[in-house]
């Protein structure tokens, strides 16, 4: 079985073009996706016995990562289920970032409340379109269980903190499998389902081959509207838009899309 160090330097070399690894700031970012790369290379043989046990290691590399990565304000945790502010469903996240504020007490139990999040993850070994699917899902409810704010375009287009979908790899490995059109596509038509922007998913990133950020903009007057898909009383009064930006490996840091929804002024006042 090839060394951790062995399996760093070929995932590295894959990923990253020479000139690009040559620069520190890119070889740092590369050690990093190098270690999320061997570990899910391990687990992915312990799936093969023990699909749970691999769920949990997965949710766990990426713990550590925010860990290291992150301000040490910031406590991670796994497996945590948040209480709404709406309804009594409590909604479980594969990886919870608790607020730096939120006391210890509050962050050791299972239920945590929704105001002591700072941010919430879905995690998936291997993503796949069920995987997306639920990403997207737990995105829309967490919002849906969210007392809606007023006050600034920031506050009513975002729900309190934002929820994101990672995953060390994908499904669609072959030849002619197109994961960045998958991906976008799926991405799109939540797009066109939800209706607000809070009820978007916040990141969606796929390690070993891209990330993709919802953008939203809390006004477009009738004088910049472009969009093909708005009606005639849109395009009168103007609109609320997001849209998904995705860059992947193949594509450096050049975006390789976006897609785009208006929605109704009535939907942010």
């Amino acid at each position: 079985m090839p060394t951790r160090a062995t399996d760093q330097g070929r995932v590295v070399q894959r990923m990253c073009p020479h000139s690009m690894a040559d620069q520190p700031h890119h070889r740092l970012l590369e050690e990093t996706l190098g270690e999320i790369q061997c570990d899910y290379m391990r687990l992915h043989d312990v799936a093969q016995e023990d699909p749970q046990r691999a769920g949990h290691g997965g949710e766990g590399t990426w713990a550590d990562l925010l860990r290291k990565w992150l301000p040490s304000q910031y406590e991670i945790a796994t497996r945590r289920y948040i209480v709404p502010e709406l309804g009594d469903d409590c909604f479980e996240m594969d990886v919870v970032i608790f607020s730096p504020g939120c006391p210890p007490a509050l962050r050791a139990k299972e239920e945590v409340m929704a105001g002591t999040v700072a941010a919430a993850f879905a995690v998936r070994l291997t993503l796949d379109a069920g995987g997306i699917s639920d990403g997207i899902g737990k995105a829309a409810a967490l919002a849906r269980a969210m007392m809606p704010r007023y006050g600034t375009p920031r506050s009513q287009l975002l729900r309190p903190y934002p929820v994101g979908l990672l995953a060390h790899s994908h499904v669609w490995k072959h030849e002619a499998s197109k994961p960045r059109e998958n991906i976008a596509d799926a991405l799109e038509v939540a797009q066109l389902a939800a209706a607000h922007p809070r009820e978007l998913l916040d990141y969606t990133c796929v390690a070993d081959f891209g990330t993709w950020r919802t953008m939203r903009i809390p006004y477009l007057p009738p004088s910049a509207m472009v969009h093909p898909g708005a009606s005639e009383s849109q395009m009168a009064r103007g609109v609320a838009e997001t849209a998904v930006l995705g860059a992947t490996s193949a594509s450096s840091a050049n975006p390789v899309g976006s897609s785009s929804r208006p929605f109704t002024s009535g939907s942010v006042t």
